[in-house]
């Protein structure tokens, strides 16, 4: 993948240390592809982990926490 620096980098490169996470936004994979990469190390998670997206993370996480706080059904 590329970084908005023009460096380009695998994402096992982007992997955090222990217990952190990491938001690249902008990255291009395959060479034409935008979108922007999460990724985390943690414990809870059973270890490390990405994911890219299309949508922004910080305006689909607030958007998500929206829809299921005002939306929730009691069970």
């Amino acid at each position: 993948m590329t970084l908005p620096t023009g460096t380009t980098k695998r994402v096992e490169q982007l992997i955090p240390p222990a217990e952190q996470a990491y938001l690249v936004p902008d990255v291009t994979v395959l060479g034409d592809v935008n979108c922007h990469l999460a990724t985390a190390n943690l414990d809870m998670a059973n270890g490390s982990w990405a994911v890219l997206s299309d949508i922004p993370f910080i305006t689909d996480f607030c958007s998500l926490w929206q829809t299921l706080w005002w939306n929730r059904t009691p069970f």
